[in-house]
């Protein structure tokens, strides 16, 4: 017997709405079978298990975050401080090494742009 499915309560239902979305006209929960059910908009039927398979390996976690994305994150942000870092040093090298007339200059022109 097929019983009413409540939304997002059941590993099926996701499985269902990520292969048809919107196409899904209603979704029954098989419990005899494990199954989830879902008539599309076209008539047909289409099922998912309704279980995660035990053998399958899940990620690990620190506080609900994944560690592989951490550590992705401080990859990241070395990266974006390193090449920062190497910017900054670049800039003012460059400044130091310009002469006083040059230095005016290039302050001048940036604080006189006309279309400001």
């Amino acid at each position: 017997m097929l019983s009413s499915l409540s939304p997002r309560h059941h590993v099926g239902h996701d499985i269902l709405l990520a292969r048809h979305g919107g196409a899904i006209t209603s979704m029954k929960l098989d419990r005899a079978n494990g199954l989830v059910v879902a008539e599309l908009a076209d008539g047909s039927l289409d099922t998912a298990p309704n279980h995660i398979d035990p053998q399958l390996a899940a990620p690990t976690t620190v506080t609900g975050s994944v560690v592989m994305d951490r550590q992705l994150a401080a990859y990241v942000a070395i990266g974006f401080f390193t090449v920062m870092g190497l910017a900054l040093a670049a800039s003012m090298n460059f400044l130091s090494n310009l002469d006083a007339d040059s230095l005016a200059f290039m302050v001048d022109s940036m604080t006189n742009y006309p279309a400001y």
